[in-house]
């Protein structure tokens, strides 16, 4: 699921995210948007890894990554 399960899945627990956060449908269009998005970009750094060296991709994914997790972490204690 950490790979790419997540995305396959969404609507699998979709309102349950819905309704234990409290989203509205707007709020919830725009989560999946992210969503989408975020699988999206993946083809990017594939093709930004044909012309940099791996390491470029890698620490680019690792601040992707910290502002992703950092972002739900402020995001969830407000």
């Amino acid at each position: 699921m950490s790979a790419i399960g997540e995305t396959y899945m969404f609507g699998l627990y979709s309102a349950d995210i819905k309704s234990s956060l409290g989203y509205d449908q707007t709020t919830f269009n725009l989560l999946s948007f992210f969503k989408d998005l975020g699988a999206n970009i993946g083809i990017l750094s594939g093709l930004i890894n044909e012309v940099t060296p791996p390491y470029v991709v890698l620490s680019v994914g690792a601040v992707f990554n910290f502002f992703g997790y950092f972002g739900e972490i402020v995001d969830l204690r407000s």
